[in-house]
């Protein structure tokens, strides 16, 4: 699998984020609601791109120049806003960003989950179970300062990061084999 790493600035942001969002979520609300979703931070912070536009041969002679020549293709990488959403591929609540990813062959779609709820939730989310979820201003969206999380601004470019080969050696561990550093040209 291929993984898009934000830099280490950017990471450690989104870290704040993550610690902010859950403070706010365990304590505001009725803390005695059955149904409350608790939520915990998502390691690693990857953006996990999509197999049918992003792979590799499998030769692991030639991956590290796989790898740079994908890192070529893309031209742009864009997280939007985080908010809060049932995510059909793990199957419960997360705080995520969409991620929009500009490549010489088109735009594609992925995410980078921030947090997720502590265990699978079969059914869809709806208003009345997330309704005592705090309403925040993750980051200086124009202008606004009070309440502001991080000092990323949204949506986020991500100029400088890592593509890397990723393997999961159980479930919810991950590793990286092989990385190639991208910074994306002003010009690009």
């Amino acid at each position: 699998m291929l993984v898009l790493i934000p830099n280490p600035n950017q990471i450690a942001e989104l870290v704040k984020i993550q610690k902010d969002f859950i403070e706010k979520v365990n304590i505001c609300g009725n803390q005695s609601a059955p149904s409350r979703p608790i939520f915990y931070q998502n390691t690693p912070l990857w953006i996990f791109l999509p197999e049918e536009k992003f792979s590799l041969s499998g030769n692991e002679k030639t991956i590290k120049n796989e790898l740079k020549e994908l890192s070529q293709r893309i031209k742009k990488v864009e997280l939007e806003e985080p908010g809060l959403y049932f995510s059909e591929k793990l199957q419960q609540m997360v705080l995520g960003a969409a991620a929009d990813i500009s490549t010489d062959s088109g735009l594609c779609k992925a995410e980078l989950i921030i947090c997720k709820t502590a265990s699978v939730v079969m059914e869809t989310a709806t208003s009345e179970s997330d309704s005592h979820l705090p309403n925040i201003c993750f980051a200086n969206v124009a202008g606004k300062t009070e309440g502001v999380v991080s000092d990323l601004t949204f949506p986020l470019q991500l100029k400088i990061f890592r593509l890397a080969a990723a393997e999961e050696l159980s479930p919810g561990t991950y590793a990286v084999n092989e990385s190639v550093w991208r910074k994306i040209n002003r010009a690009q």
